[in-house]
């Protein structure tokens, strides 16, 4: 996050107005209870995210606390979702201090996340989910923030959807788990969330973004949701394809759930390919599954066929088909999740690409 060091003449308003803010935004990032605090000389904070901070201020979740001169700050994307949405979570630190700071990370874990709902825990992840980062001793020099990214996808740790009402997000540094802070959301059910917009037995395709062409970073692709997953450039075709797999050796997820019919056969198809560098170990299955849920999100049914390392080609594209059979009584939606489990030692991931969902019958 860069600083601006205010001078003699500046207001708050010509400072918040030059940076592309309001003056609230400025004071709210800054911590100013009164405008007075303003003074020259003193330095603030002007977000720098990739994210554009402030592109939905009325609608995100945003809470900042204070803690030996350290300010933490969560921001939600949105403050009420709906399930078979996701909820982008920003999470960042900053140095008030004059003298650098000190965080100490023996295992690579930086930042860790919980989600609560009325007091109780169903949820949490860390930072390490989603790529790896060095263990030691981290220094945070004077004015420095540094800034974290994630997202839930309103599941609990059995990955069913969570009930409705209002849930916690809580995200912490792992260097000192007491200092937290923490953004109110509030979860709609299915029966508020995004309708059927697909007739009966839809010919076309039910998935949004199948091509994997639009991504909200590098590790998330729009409309999907994604753990251990990268953008690359190996598509089938396009620009882009889903690599699972980015820290080889952990598991990854790829999902996106979709409206469902009972007494309904859908068919699943893709474009996938091994990538193994040569002399390397390939030590992994991918899983692609459906599952099926009733209006209360629960679980009724799964179709998963296994796909091995065997069955996918080193560095070409080849396409897979298959289909769910007669759907059971009281379908209302399903989920297609793609999952990748590697083994001992496994060094290659798996490209996904042009994914197709349909009614079939």
């Amino acid at each position: 996050m860069a600083t601006y060091q205010i001078k003699r003449g500046d207001t708050l308003h010509q400072v918040a107005e030059r940076h592309g803010l309001t003056p609230q935004q400025l004071a709210e990032l800054n911590g100013f209870r009164e405008f007075k605090q303003f003074r020259a000389g003193q330095r603030v904070y002007i977000p720098d995210y990739a994210y554009d901070y402030y592109e939905y201020p009325r609608e995100s979740e945003y809470a900042t606390r204070y803690y030996d001169d350290i300010r933490y700050d969560i921001r939600t994307r949105r403050r009420r979702c709906h399930h078979g949405e996701d909820i982008p979570i920003i999470y960042s630190y900053c140095n008030l201090a004059k003298r650098p700071k000190s965080f100490r990370y023996p295992d690579g874990r930086r930042v860790g996340f919980v989600v609560s709902h009325h007091g109780r825990e169903i949820r949490r992840w860390d930072d390490h989910d989603f790529g790896y980062h060095k263990s030691g001793v981290f220094m945070l020099g004077p004015g420095e923030c540094r800034t974290y990214r994630s997202s839930w996808d309103l599941r609990d740790h059995r990955g069913y959807y969570v009930s409705h009402g209002p849930h916690i997000i809580r995200a912490y540094d792992r260097s000192y788990s007491k200092r937290y802070v923490e953004a109110d959301v509030e979860v709609l059910g299915i029966e508020t969330g995004p309708s059927k917009v697909y007739s009966p037995c839809s010919r076309s395709n039910m998935l949004r973004n199948p091509d994997f062409e639009k991504w909200l970073d590098r590790n998330v692709p729009e409309n999907w949701s994604a753990v251990n997953v990268k953008r690359s450039s190996r598509a089938h075709s396009g620009n882009y394809a889903a690599e699972l797999g980015a820290a080889a050796d952990k598991r990854a997820i790829l999902s996106q759930s979709v409206p469902g019919a009972s007494g309904r056969i859908y068919e699943v198809t893709f474009w996938a390919s091994e990538n193994l560098l040569l002399g390397r170990v390939s030590d992994f299955k991918l899983e692609v599954a459906i599952y099926v849920y009733n209006d209360r999100g629960r679980q009724i049914g799964r179709v998963d066929p296994v796909y091995r390392p065997e069955s996918l080609p080193n560095g070409t594209y080849q396409q897979f088909t298959f289909s769910t059979g007669l759907l059971p009584s009281g379908t209302d939606w399903m989920e297609l999740r793609f999952e990748f489990r590697p083994g001992t030692g496994n060094i290659s991931s798996v490209l996904v690409d042009d994914v197709s969902l349909k009614c079939k019958y």
